[in-house]
């Protein structure tokens, strides 16, 4: 189900049942897969989004060192448009993000990945706030300190996709600026602060996390 281009929830639905009775109460995969659809189909329904953040939610108190769940309801709160709290979820992500076993050993090029999608979320934050209030500005002082205890390979990804987001911001401001009329800008100024504009959800690379911690 994860590689057809449009979920069919019944069928989903049918398919998580079966793998969930046929795998052990300590294999998440079933239920990660089946968050991941959820999340998908629940881009244009409300409902689904709920259901899928109740998923992650029990999927990251089973397993808490799993990263999967933790990145599905940072960018669920995101879409809620809670940035503290998504914030704060990204900054628990970024603490469990496994540092290579020998201090000379590269990350993973998934986890590497994974820090430059939260340097994507952590710039687009600041334009879509507007005034940052003050818990949010300590929110992003803690996610960034997190990022610093990786060094510097996370710290290189993480920077990358802040500046891909800051060129993104960048860009509609000077579509803005360049406006021939007053509703061209508020148009612009709409997508300026419109999350879809700056990152989306890495599906296949969760995916793929899933397929690899299958192997293993």
């Amino acid at each position: 189900n994860v590689g057809q281009k449009q979920v069919k929830p019944k069928e989903a639905e049918a398919n998580f049942t079966a793998a969930s009775l046929a795998a052990g109460k300590d294999q998440p995969e079933p239920q990660l897969l089946y968050s991941l659809l959820l999340l998908k189909s629940g881009q244009s329904d409300a409902g689904q989004r709920e259901k899928a953040a109740k998923y992650f939610e029990d999927l990251a108190a089973t397993f808490p060192n799993a990263l999967l769940p933790l990145q599905g309801i940072a960018w669920l709160r995101f879409d809620k448009r809670t940035y503290v709290p998504a914030v704060e979820k990204l900054t628990e992500l970024v603490a469990k993000i496994p540092r290579p076993k020998k201090p000379n050993d590269p990350y993973a090029d998934l986890d590497l990945q994974m820090f430059y999608w939260v340097g994507q979320l952590r710039e687009f934050v600041t334009v879509a706030a507007g005034d940052v209030p003050r818990p949010l500005v300590e929110a992003i002082d803690a996610l960034d300190a997190a990022v610093v205890r990786h060094g510097l390979d996370g710290q290189r990804s993480y920077e990358e996709g802040r500046k891909k987001s800051r060129a993104v911001r960048d860009e509609f401001q000077k579509r803005i600026d360049e406006a021939d009329n007053e509703a061209e800008a508020k148009l612009a100024g709409v997508h300026r602060k419109a999350i879809g504009q700056y990152v989306t959800f890495p599906y296949d690379q969760a995916v793929q996390r899933i397929l690899v911690g299958l192997d293993e």
